[in-house]
């Protein structure tokens, strides 16, 4: 949700916050004094707060405080469940709800910049509790009620900043959590992809020998057919050109690969790190070939490999050797 909302312009998303909002105060119960409910929109606003810390909360909820009391309004104007004036005073004690909720949640919350957790959810409890208080009073004609009351008010406040945390820190944590699986996997991925540039970069290597050894060759032949025939010569001379530009050539692509895969990056793995990257690696490839093969680990002590490139090279050729050997 977070993520989504976030795409969108800050205005955008402000009215998005007050439609459903708007919509979410229509699930309610009342309570306590005529005109006083205990709805569902301030559970639904502090989710909202917390993945949008860009947004000023003043704004927000002004456009809130327009929304969703005056759709409250009309619906009740519609239906003549009251009359005009109780109306106007519920749409009234409604706006300064959610006026008292955005100034609280800005003095004692956004302005600080220092945010946390722990500071959020008391703030969201200072705001409702402190809201709720605002519009009973104006509800009730600025008479305090008893003891009762206050609990009441507090006891409320705190069950729907419980669940509304609850909600929006478990969102967090699990989007969390698979964040990070998502980085595991393409850092498992990365050791993969190195161990195979890593093969390949020493058979490049290999030909790179060759082709100096050819070069030299060439070279030699040049030097010994100057004096028997110098069209051939001269061939000779520009096959050990070629063989220089296609050397050249290799050697760009290997610094180019070296760059892009820098072996420097992990240092040193555990044998249990290794087992478990060539074993997922081989365990996706089997299930996109639609093999009928289980891979099992089974490691009896730990190691620290230093050369961890080569033993995964070398564990995966073992397995998929194995594999395409099984498919035969």
């Amino acid at each position: 949700m977070d993520y989504q909302l976030k795409s969108a312009g800050r205005e955008q998303r402000i009215m998005i916050a007050a439609f459903w909002i708007a919509l979410a105060s229509q699930i309610q119960l009342s309570a306590l004094v005529p005109g006083f409910i205990i709805a569902l929109s301030p559970l639904i606003l502090p989710i909202f707060l917390y993945f949008n810390t860009d947004l000023n909360p003043i704004p927000l909820t002004l456009t809130v405080a327009v929304a969703s009391p005056v759709f409250r309004g009309i619906l009740m104007l519609v239906s003549q469940q009251s009359s005009p004036q109780q109306i106007w005073l519920y749409t009234w004690a409604d706006m300064a709800f959610y006026i008292m909720y955005g100034l609280i949640y800005y003095w004692f919350y956004w302005r600080r910049g220092s945010w946390n957790n722990a500071t959020f959810f008391v703030t969201i409890v200072l705001c409702d509790y402190g809201a709720n208080l605002l519009e009973v009073s104006i509800l009730n004609h600025w008479q305090v009620p008893n003891l009762d009351f206050f609990k009441i008010i507090f006891a409320v406040a705190l069950l729907r900043t419980l669940a509304s945390c609850l909600l929006a820190f478990g969102y967090h944590y699990f989007a969390l959590l698979l964040r990070l699986e998502r980085h595991e996997q393409q850092y498992y991925d990365f050791i993969m992809a190195a161990a195979s540039v890593k093969n390949e970069l020493y058979f490049m290597q290999k030909n790179v020998s060759e082709l100096e050894r050819i070069m030299k060759n060439a070279y030699l032949l040049n030097d010994e057919l100057q004096v028997v025939n110098h069209a051939t010569s001269n061939r000779a001379l520009a096959i050990a050109r070629d063989v220089h530009e296609v050397k050249k050539d290799y050697q760009n692509v290997m610094r180019g690969l070296a760059a892009s895969f820098t072996m420097e990056r992990v240092v040193t793995m555990r044998l249990t790190e290794i087992i478990r990257v060539v074993t997922e690696y081989a365990r996706r490839v089997i299930f996109d070939r639609q093999l009928d093969v289980v891979i099992q680990e089974k490691i009896e002590g730990e190691l620290v490999i230093v050369e961890h490139y080569a033993v995964v090279t070398i564990l995966s050729n073992l397995i998929f050797n194995s594999m395409d050997a099984l498919s035969q």
